[in-house]
């Protein structure tokens, strides 16, 4: 018996549209699986929709990175070093002092020194502008210097 090459042929176009089509009918119920209840039709539409998301996920985020950085910039102004010491500037007994001083700094170390001293029942209060650790009027006194080292001490 002999076979010839043609129906050789034939079978296996046949067999292999078989199986083409069967993985085309698995494929073909997927895709309806995947879109149906969905607003999308097709997969270029899901490609479309995911582009411009991503063009409105970049354009926000760049928004929050505009945001973040002017907050950073705004935030060194800040006070971020603090101290309040208090002193007896007449005597030597810390027990009965009533004078102090605040010292506010922002992050570049300038700020506000204020000295309350006490007297007569009555407050003195010298403010002193420091910039960069550096005072704009005057000399700094002993209890105001140790306040500004206890400022830096504390980071807040």
């Amino acid at each position: 018996m002999q076979i010839s090459y043609q129906y050789l042929l034939d079978i296996t176009i046949l067999t292999w549209l078989f199986i083409i089509s069967i993985y085309f009918i698995k494929l073909l119920k997927s895709h309806r699986r995947l879109f149906s209840g969905s607003k999308y039709e097709n997969i270029t539409e899901v490609l479309e929709d995911l582009l411009k998301n991503q063009e409105a996920s970049a354009k926000q985020i760049q928004e929050l990175k505009d945001h973040f950085d002017k907050l950073k910039t705004d935030s060194q102004s800040f006070f971020r070093y603090t101290s309040f010491l208090r002193y007896d500037p007449f005597s030597k007994n810390p027990y009965e002092s009533q004078s102090f001083v605040i010292v506010l700094l922002n992050e570049q170390k300038s700020g506000i020194l204020l000295n309350f001293i006490y007297t007569n029942n009555q407050y003195r209060i010298y403010p002193k502008l420091i910039k960069n650790l550096k005072p704009k009027a005057g000399e700094l006194t002993k209890e105001e210097q140790n306040a500004i080292n206890e400022a830096l001490k504390r980071h807040v």
